[in-house]
């Protein structure tokens, strides 16, 4: 780890603010191509065709055709001039990530030198070139949201996108297990699944991004890892003038969360006693302070700034894009963290830097930044002020935790160069340096029991010793070639390499349970793994007149570099290798017990069509196989356990716990990590089309299908056995794994309706209809147990003895134990074979196996069969001068709708056979008003209102049985506990009640 930080402040070395744009890099760049023709449509070659303010152009083939490559996203001015012929020029092109853009001149004959015409040209309504669903979200669209406060909220609002700004496309998965959808920022990928949790931090503001391209359909050959689809994030680079953009927002006080104020909630009935003195004043013996204090948690504001800074620098052609975002959030109840100064956020920051040191040679180096403190939780009961444990820990102190704090800092810097060697030659290199790191703090020495009130209801304090720890590094590089070759065909290969070094560590201790779950290399906690991946792409994008075909090959590799017992099954032992530090790989790799996980390579074709059928309707279709790496928490994580709470023993008795003595009191291993788990794989169908029907409103309609097979199982669905010779027949103890054993199909049909922003106004609608199912097939369960030669050649007993450094050394077993042991295994493995069992030795090491495979039927998926989802956006502006004095113009009044139908869930109905049925209804509407104030000076003041839940809609999420067998909203009306209390289920509706934001944003 430590080499990795060494070259931390070579790629920062100008950074003052760094951000984080993780590894593995996509392409960021998009092309111009087209014709030049006189009147008469002939083709003129040698014209020159210039992006104005770039330098960079191209001169027209014999066939009058050209082509601009590595273009970044964004609108350009281009123009077209030849000898003898008026100059041409197209304003406001728009150029997209991995799109060409069509664009052609038509130049007239000069009758008067240096006349030129001048063209606004418009966003096609149809990509032509499209052969898989893509959706693109600009700058300047993301600006009219003000509705939306972050760049999870933009995407939500796409097609194929989950409402709830998740990030999950079309039934993927975005969990600890598997993160199917990939975010790349600037080309370079964000990590999110290599460490014991789902962390998949983009440190992203919405106002610093040129532009999103969310694939939802399908994946060109250059993206990899990524089962559900892609969301590419290109931020916005500085230019020749100085801009700012600063929006500071309020969210006013109030009750943020339904049913009445917490304290008087009916989850409290009979243990609040305010009109009770004694029960008011009683005081905690071991703090001073009062017991039962209310707080009003209603008065508190929420704000938010975030500034933009951008501009040139001392050299030409040197610009410079910094964002920064400060968040203090009202809370929606109570909760430690809010009250305190501390923990706090402190400002998010990212840095941009581009140098165009000629026109055919441009550097980016950038980054982004995040540190936070943040309150441990802790346990359930006395954790944490707060509503844990049905509310009684509401009167836990109000600046502390039981557990201590966590720190928390993510960190990437990367460094780009395109290099264009010709007009139709150029190359891209990528490398990036990714960190996020966790530590606790203030954890306290020992986990004590919870305190309670007098009246033995509210808990007042403890300390308890949790926490989790992490690191995780990764370096990465990519080399991208690209060629514009004759006959239109656009070829693209690269490589990229990363090599990761993380590891992690989540302890729990409570009076009647201790327990540590772990990344570590080869059984050692805190020791990094250090696994690499390779790819290598190559794909071959032909344009010709109404056929567009991009088809390709990736390859994946994944080198593990982790060594792992011949099978888990042995840490199962009664005897051997029974705890943590008993897991000697030493001692496992002197019997030929330990074995290395394998590299594995994959190969993926991938093949789309795009069908031009007019200039206003296309076709598109893609077929393509997508593989994806499983979590690091299931190729690697450890987890042991002690049910009973008991301490690590002081074995050699010199007074301190030694370094081979830390957890070894652990006594069951609960779970180990798979390091031989298969790529997850995703065949991807795609069917669809797109049609400028009339004037700016366009149709489209897509059907898919996925079939996902080998995907990974939690890590507790195969049991895997162990039978020791010293124990009773079928007397066996187990242990757990996960495998590549389940199997999901996603269908469905995606339809969308918009008109792009013209006469004032614009809206799009979506909807939804897919159906995801999953079933599990395979490895169930293992049964491993050793022969006799395996317990005569000492690898089993049952003792051990300390050393003076506290390890423990297996003691030889008694001869005659010994042989009775050994008759016992043969015996035991004669009834087995006799029952029919097919027992196999595993390799040489003479322990025999037998697996038992197992299958469930195809059900809904849980959380992700979401039936219908619907979207719809509504954005009216105002022109400049409108109504009396203009006081009503430049007003933006944006209308956003989300609805989707519930998750699944199995009911049993009493007596009958079990069912799926599907949670209730989600639906909400917003609105957001804005105005701007005239122009002073180039500043331009914003006024904005942002109301969530419009209509304060109150919708239920229980999936109780009233609710499924006659659809109440509430408790039923002759509930005595509803007649005395209230409606005892009143926090348990999605969402929040209406409340607003407000604000101000001044641009330049």
């Amino acid at each position: 780890m430590q080499r990795m930080k060494f070259i931390l402040p070579i790629l920062c070395l100008v950074l003052a603010h760094i951000t984080f744009v993780p590894e593995l890099h996509a392409g960021i760049t998009g092309k111009i191509a087209g014709k030049v023709v006189d009147e008469g449509g002939n083709a003129l070659p040698g014209a020159n065709v210039i992006v104005v303010g770039t330098q960079r152009g191209a001169a027209t083939t014999a066939d009058g055709s050209f082509v601009i490559l590595s273009l970044a996203p964004g609108r350009y001015t281009v123009s077209a001039s030849m000898i003898g012929y008026n100059k041409m020029t197209h304003s406001n092109v728009v150029v997209n990530s991995d799109r060409t853009t069509d664009l052609n001149f038509t130049l007239t004959e000069a009758a008067v030198e240096g006349e030129e015409v001048v063209v606004t040209a418009e966003r096609p309504l149809v990509e032509k070139d499209r052969t898989y669903s893509e959706y693109h979200v600009e700058s300047h669209e993301i600006e009219r949201l003000v509705g939306v406060a972050s760049v999870g909220e933009v995407l939500s609002l796409q097609p194929g996108m989950d409402i709830y700004g998740q990030g999950s496309i079309r039934g993927g998965d975005m969990n600890y297990l598997a993160a199917d959808v990939v975010f790349y920022v600037d080309g370079v990928r964000a990590v999110s699944t290599d460490g014991l949790n789902f962390h998949n931090f983009l440190g992203i503001q919405k106002y610093s991004v040129e532009s999103i391209s969310i694939l939802t359909g399908g994946l060109s050959a250059e993206y990899g890892n990524a089962q559900g689809g892609i969301v590419n994030i290109v931020t916005k680079e500085g230019s020749d003038k100085l801009k700012f953009w600063i929006e500071y927002g309020l969210t006013p006080p109030g009750k943020k969360h339904w049913g009445v104020n917490y304290y008087d909630s009916p989850l409290h009935r009979g243990h609040m006693h305010w009109d009770d003195p004694q029960w008011v004043n009683e005081v905690d013996s071991l703090t001073g302070s009062k017991v039962h204090e209310r707080i009003d948690y209603t008065d508190k504001w929420g704000q938010y700034l975030q500034v933009n800074v951008s501009g040139p620098l001392v050299l030409p052609g040197l610009s410079f894009f910094l964002s920064s975002e400060w968040n203090r959030s009202a809370s929606s109840g109570i909760g430690a963290e809010f009250y305190s100064d501390k923990p706090y956020t402190i400002p998010q920051s990212s840095l941009k830097l581009t140098y165009n040191v000629t026109p055919s040679i441009k550097f980016r180096l950038g980054g982004v930044y995040n540190s936070y403190e943040s309150w441990n939780g802790g346990p359930s009961q006395g954790g944490i002020k707060g509503l844990g444990d049905s509310g009684r820990n509401i009167f836990l102190p109000m600046y502390a935790a039981s557990a201590g704090k966590t720190s928390s800092t993510d960190f990437t810097g990367y460094l780009s160069l395109t290099h264009l060697i010709t007009p139709k030659l150029y190359y891209d290199l990528h490398v990036s340096y990714t960190g996020a790191e966790q530590k606790g703090l203030d954890v306290p020495d020992s986990t004590t029991e919870t305190r309670l009130d007098e009246d033995g209801w509210f808990h007042i304090g403890r300390t308890a010793v949790t926490y989790s720890e992490t690191e995780r590094n990764r370096i990465s590089a990519k080399f991208d070639l690209s060629y514009q070759a004759p006959y239109n065909h656009f070829i693209k290969t690269g490589v990229d390499f990363t090599q990761f070094e993380t590891w992690a560590t989540s302890f729990y201790e409570f009076p009647d349970y201790r327990s540590v779950l772990y990344l570590g290399k080869n059984h050692q906690i805190g020791k990094a793994l250090n696994p690499r991946q390779w790819a290598f792409y190559i794909q071959d994008k032909m344009e010709f007149e109404g056929l567009v075909v991009n088809a390709g090959v990736r390859m994946d590799r994944f080198e593990p570099e982790y060594e792992y017992p011949a099978t888990i099954a042995l840490a199962a032992s009664n005897y051997m290798y029974n705890t943590f530090t008993r897991l000697d790989y030493e001692d496992l790799r002197q019997r030929n017990l330990l074995r290395k996980a394998e590299p594995q390579t994959v190969w993926a074709p991938r093949f789309g069509v795009a069908h031009p059928i007019t200039e206003r309707a296309s076709l598109h279709f893609f077929y393509g196989h997508i593989y994806q790496l499983p979590s690091f928490y299931t190729l690697y994580g450890e987890r042991w356990i002690n049910r009973d709470g008991t301490k690590d023993l002081d074995l050699n008795k010199d007074g301190q716990i030694g370094v081979y003595e830390i957890y070894n009191n652990l006594n069951e291993a609960d779970f180990f990590g798979n390091p031989n788990l298969g790529y997850e794989k995703t065949i991807n169908f795609e069917l669809g089309a797109d049609w400028n029907f009339y004037k700016d409103y366009i149709i489209s309609a897509t059907t898919y299908y996925k079939s996902a097979s080998n995907q990974v199982t939690s890590p507790g669905e195969v049991h895997v056995h162990w039978w020791d010779p010293a124990s009773a027949m079928f007397e066996f103890e187990f242990t757990q794994q996960a495998t590549n054993g389940v199997h999901e199909d996603i269908q469905g049909f995606e339809i969308s309706l918009r008109k792009r922003f013209s006469n004032h106004f614009a809206f799009e609608l979506a909807y939804n209809l897919q159906w995801a199912t999953e079933g599990q097939a395979g490895l169930g369960s293992e049964f491993f147990v050793p022969d006799s030669e395996f317990v005569m050649a000492g690898n089993f007993w049952t003792t051990y003895k300390a050393d003076s450094t506290g390890r423990e050394v297996p003691q030889s077993t008694f001869a005659f134990l010994q042989i009775r042991n050994a008759v016992s295994a043969n015996n035991f493995l004669d009834s087995l074979r006799a029952l029919g069992m097919d027992m196999q030795q595993l390799e040489d090491t003479h322990i025999w196996s037998v697996e038992f495979y197992g299958s469930s039927p195809e059900e809904p998926k849980p959380g992700k069969d979401i039936r219908s989802i619907g979207k719809a956006q509504v954005y009216v502006s105002t022109p400049g001068k409108f109504g009396p004095l203009g006081i009503l113009g430049d007003i933006n009044l944006n209308l956003i709708y989300r609805l989707s139908t519930g998750a699944p869930f199995l009911y049993s109905p009493l007596g009958e056979k079990a069912e799926w049925r599907h949670a209730p209804l989600y639906y909400r509407f917003d609105l957001t008003f804005d105005k701007t104030f005239g122009n002073f000076h180039g500043i331009k003041p914003t006024f904005f209102l942002d109301i969530r839940n419009l209509f304060n809609q109150k919708l239920v999420t229980t999936t109780s049985s009233d609710y499924i067998r006659w659809g109440l909203h509430q408790p039923r009306p002759d509930n005595e506990e509803f007649l005395k209390y209230g409606d005892y289920t009143q926090h348990s509706y999605a969402g929040s009640p209406r409340y607003v934001r407000m604000g101000l944003r001044l641009s330049l």
